[in-house]
């Protein structure tokens, strides 16, 4: 038998979660409004990282997934080593490109790769 699915307004997690934190028993909240302890515990994850609820009682902001702090400190730390990577990559193709300039100054070149150029005149 599948049980309708609960909708609780963003006043009522909110309280849910303050009782929460004044140490009322989260299986007794649980009991309470009907849900399973793990629940009220993403209530309370939620509300922690200081995104509001909206009045349906959904997170606000639509498809927003919440991340733990850590995962955020590793993907800062993982993108200032992109930087990083990206900074010496353009130094070295810089200096590659003057140095390429300083040993071959624009020489002209035929179309045809080991052929020689052409004089303008021809050998009988």
């Amino acid at each position: 038998m599948k049980r309708k699915r609960r909708r609780f307004s963003a006043a009522a997690k909110q309280r849910a979660v303050e009782r929460m934190r004044k140490g009322e028993s989260v299986t007794a909240l649980a009991r309470e409004y009907g849900i399973e302890r793990s629940r009220l515990y993403q209530w309370k994850d939620r509300a922690e990282t200081g995104l509001p609820f909206s009045e349906s009682g959904r997170l606000a902001g639509g498809g927003l997934k919440l991340v733990h702090a850590t995962e955020v400190e590793a993907a800062q730390t993982r993108i200032e080593e992109l930087e990083r990577t990206v900074g010496r990559q353009t130094l070295t193709i810089s200096f590659l490109k003057g140095a390429l300039q300083q040993v071959s100054p624009s020489q002209p070149t035929s179309g045809a790769r080991g052929a020689n150029a052409s004089s303008g005149t021809s050998r009988k």
